[in-house]
């Protein structure tokens, strides 16, 4: 139980960090813009610094800037999303469909999956990225993994199953 009071104060020690390190780059942009710099030339000179360790892009910066403008030092807060966790590409249907088309063919592979579930209307060309899919399968116990450990044969797509015959001998 202490473990987990410790994982929770870290956790807001990082948010903190990251959140100082934004307000940083924003107070760099704020000087730079009063000592007579364009907020272009700002930005791309605070793209090309390191804060915290970390690079940002231009438009990531900028989008700081303006809601540091408008909201002060709560707006560079780091919010967790309310739906962390859940899967906003696999509705509940989408995930059954999904579950059942692996359960029917455990051995295809994750991108053939994919494009039979396009192919049949399941998900959108495009709208279902294969991370996802991966993401989704590891969360219903179907990855490759899961189903080998159950004692089923996930089998391999070729290339891996090549590579790994060439290892053993």
């Amino acid at each position: 139980m202490g473990g987990m009071k410790n994982k929770h104060a870290a956790d807001r020690n990082w948010a903190s960090e990251r959140v100082l390190g934004r307000y940083e780059a924003v107070r760099y942009l704020e000087e730079a813009v009063k000592g007579g710099i364009s907020l272009s030339q700002a930005l791309e000179a605070a793209s090309e610094r390191a804060w915290n360790g970390r690079y940002y892009s231009v438009p990531t910066l900028e989008r700081w800037y303006y809601a540091y403008r408008s909201g002060g030092f709560k707006a560079l807060r780091v919010e967790t999303r309310s739906d962390k966790g859940v899967s906003r590409s696999f509705s509940p249907g989408t995930s059954e469909a999904l579950a059942r088309l692996r359960r029917q063919h455990p051995k295809m592979c994750a991108t053939t999956l994919l494009r039979h579930m396009e192919a049949e209307g399941i998900v959108t060309a495009g709208g279902v990225s294969l991370s996802s899919l991966y993401r989704e399968l590891r969360r219903l116990g179907l990855d490759r993994r899961a189903l080998k450990a159950g004692g089923r044969s996930g089998g391999q797509c070729r290339a891996a199953k090549g590579i790994r015959d060439e290892l053993e001998q």
